[in-house]
């Protein structure tokens, strides 16, 4: 893959005494700067930030919480987390606040294996793989209340992808042995049968729209669909005759005219509106596509114990990467022992 600009830029971990400093307020007790974005370390099961902007960032101390999460997903704005904790509860985490609440989404599904959450944060789907129901989040983040549930378990074949856009609408892709289909739910309505795919095993909303992106694995394609609860118009915007092969994810950025594709070896930016998508080299091995602060950068991979790569489509695009802390650095990163205040119900609608 022809690498257009892959210089990977970098910034200093502060690990000497000040280490402690930045640990302290990155868990909100001090001045802290601009947060860019969270990565949630399934081991330890601690959210930790990533402080800085693209290109002078490093992890800070977990944010220390009142529960001990099992699923966590992040917000695109970063200024809040929905969370299942270990009584399989829902919780809403305000990243804001100078010690962050945790507060339960009460008539939520208990025990969801998978969060997703709209590009502006405004709505959220809970999905519960042994259910097979989905169930939407809407008033976030201040007044969320659990909404509508769908039960994707009847639809044919295996759900591969899902989405969730602002307004609440859902995108779904199941895969059978001979390929697959895209639906929309949404409240009120019988699941509606968009188009045909192969294999889709990433989906996306834009940004307070009602057009989604997807990555079509199986068909090295990655799809614009235009109208999803109302024309759903599919068209291919990049496949394998332009370099793209096998996508795994698909999002949008905040301008509403690029969209972002994980491939095997980097990542494809793709202009929504017709155009060549640029192929970047990543060294790394992508495993997720998470919108960063601002919407024009996406972590690529998610491991706490190595650099955590980014790519950036905020004019040229680039790839960048948050140096990996040391053990001594991780220990020293660790929150202090959670408090039990100011947990609290929140109702439904």
């Amino acid at each position: 893959m022809k690498s257009l600009s892959t210089t990977l830029l970098t910034a200093s971990l502060l690990l000497l005494p000040a280490a402690s400093k930045v640990a302290r307020s990155a868990s909100g007790q001090g001045v802290r700067g601009p947060v860019m974005g969270y990565v949630f370390d399934e081991n330890s099961r601690l959210l930790r930030p990533i402080n800085g902007i693209p290109g002078a960032a490093h992890v800070a101390a977990a944010v220390v919480l009142d529960f001990s999460p099992a699923v966590v997903a992040v917000s695109p704005n970063q200024d809040f987390a929905l969370a299942v904790d270990a009584e399989g509860r829902l919780r809403l985490v305000d990243l804001t606040a100078p010690a962050p609440v945790s507060t339960v989404v009460e008539a939520a599904i208990a025990g969801a294996d998978r969060i997703f959450i709209s590009p502006s944060g405004m709505a959220a789907a809970a999905y519960d793989r042994g259910a097979g129901i989905v169930q939407v989040i809407d008033g976030l983040p201040a007044a969320a209340s659990a909404a509508e549930t769908f039960a994707v378990g009847s639809l044919p074949g295996v759900l591969t992808a899902l989405a969730v856009s602002d307004n609440g609408a859902v995108l779904a892709a199941a895969a059978e042995r001979t390929g697959g289909s895209l639906y929309a739910l949404v409240a009120g309505r019988d699941p509606a049968r968009i188009g045909t795919v192969r294999r889709v095993l990433g989906l996306s909303f834009a940004p307070r729209t009602d057009d989604a992106v997807a990555a079509d694995y199986d068909a090295s394609e990655v799809l614009l669909i235009r109208g999803v609860t109302t024309i759903g118009q599919i068209s291919v915007i990049a496949s394998a005759n332009d370099g793209v092969s096998k996508p795994s994810f698909a999002a949008v950025a905040a301008d509403g005219k690029t969209a972002v594709a994980v491939v095997p070896s980097g990542v494809a930016r793709v202009p929504l509106n017709g155009g060549s998508p640029e192929l970047l080299d990543c060294a790394c091995k992508p495993t997720t596509l998470s919108p960063l602060a601002g919407g024009e950068a996406f972590r690529l991979t998610e491991a706490v114990g190595a650099p955590i790569h980014l790519v950036e489509v905020r004019g040229e695009t680039r790839m960048l990467f948050v140096p990996a802390a040391s053990d001594a650095a991780q220990a020293a990163l660790a929150p202090a022992a959670p408090s039990r205040a100011g947990v609290r119900a929140r109702g439904s609608r």
